[in-house]
């Protein structure tokens, strides 16, 4: 069917225009200013027949007016006009108020950021307390194991520092025991060895005679004078043999049971032995100032400290003793008979 563009075609097309642009942009509020109409039905020759008339008539929105016009267009927008109004004071109310709201923050008297900044510091003092608390304890815990650590040292060092003492007075009584020994043997020589006197030859001179040889008295040995008379002697004689067999059968003993002693131990396997002033025994060296356990044979068990090693023994101190009277002298013949017996104190 054809379609005619006259003014109340186009007036009805505009208004279709006007209700979708409404509609778009106030969609919260449904405005209606005109019954439904169907614009496609309308195009099916308006003019041609009656009901299309009736149809144009019954709407409320408009009226149509051979002389005067279109009337209900204008009341429709007059209602957009007042809504617009009331949307656009509704628009700067709000933006007033952010606009507020924004100067408040940026003063700083913002109500929600005041109380999210009081929470914040609420939550940086309970932190912080909890921190100063924790340092405290880490504090106190380090200072205790500092004075334990102090005292233990303190401890450890006056110990080194009376074994080193001990140490040394030893070493020194050895050392002065030996200069004595060595000075009396010296002595002894001296006394036992005459010395030879240097004397000068001088060159003879051709006509002079022939020395004749030394013809010194040569000294006499010792002389004993017997004061006893024979039967005395005899006696005495007796007497001495007798004695003197009664220790040789004795040694010979005592000899026989060392050997047979001796062969124990060999067959025991202990080896102990001193070099290079360290001790070696049970297959484990042990030097001066080393921590031990000291067994006897009761089975007595005494934590001591090896304090000097001689060439032949070794002198021990108890741990728990301070004094000199803790002191105990090992041989290695103890050591081989196992009368003691050392381990390593870990």
């Amino acid at each position: 069917m054809a379609f005619f563009l006259n003014e109340k075609n186009i007036y009805f097309l505009f208004v279709k225009i006007y209700e979708k642009i409404k509609f778009i942009f106030f969609s919260n509020e449904k405005i209606v200013t005109m019954n439904d109409y169907d614009y496609d039905n309308d195009n099916h020759g308006y003019g041609d027949s009656d009901e299309d008339t009736e149809d144009a008539s019954e709407t409320e929105s408009m009226k149509y007016h051979n002389d005067d016009g279109y009337v209900g267009a204008y009341d429709g927008m007059d209602e957009f006009d007042s809504t617009y109004e009331i949307k656009e004071q509704i628009y700067r109310d709000k933006l007033a108020h952010l606009k507020e709201q924004l100067i408040h923050l940026e003063n700083g008297t913002h109500p929600d950021y005041l109380r999210q900044l009081n929470n914040i510091d609420f939550e940086y003092q309970e932190r912080l307390f909890f921190i100063e608390c924790n340092f405290k304890l880490e504090q106190k815990l380090i200072e205790n194991e500092y004075k334990v650590e102090e005292s233990a040292a303190i401890k450890e060092f006056r110990d080194r520092k009376e074994e080193l003492i001990e140490s040394l007075i030893s070493d020194l009584e050895e050392k002065k025991k030996i200069m004595e020994t060595d000075s009396s043997l010296e002595l002894v020589n001296d006394t036992s060895e005459p010395k030879t006197l240097t004397t000068r030859k001088l060159r003879r001179r051709p006509n002079d005679p022939t020395p004749l040889p030394d013809r010194r008295r040569r000294t006499s040995p010792t002389q004993i004078n017997y004061l006893l008379e024979d039967s005395e002697i005899n006696e005495d004689l007796k007497f001495i043999n007798k004695v003197l067999f009664s220790k040789s059968s004795s040694n010979h003993r005592n000899n026989s049971s060392h050997n047979q002693k001796h062969a124990e131990s060999d067959n025991s396997g202990v080896d102990a032995r001193i070099d290079y002033g360290k001790l070696f025994f049970d297959k484990k060296w042990f030097h001066r100032g080393q921590n031990i356990l000291l067994e006897s044979l009761d089975g007595s068990v005494t934590p001591s400290i090896i304090v000097q090693i001689g060439s032949n023994e070794i002198l021990v101190k108890k741990s728990n003793d301070s004094g000199n009277s803790g002191k105990i002298k090992v041989t290695l013949n103890d050591l081989h008979s196992k009368k003691y017996s050392i381990q390593r104190r870990t």
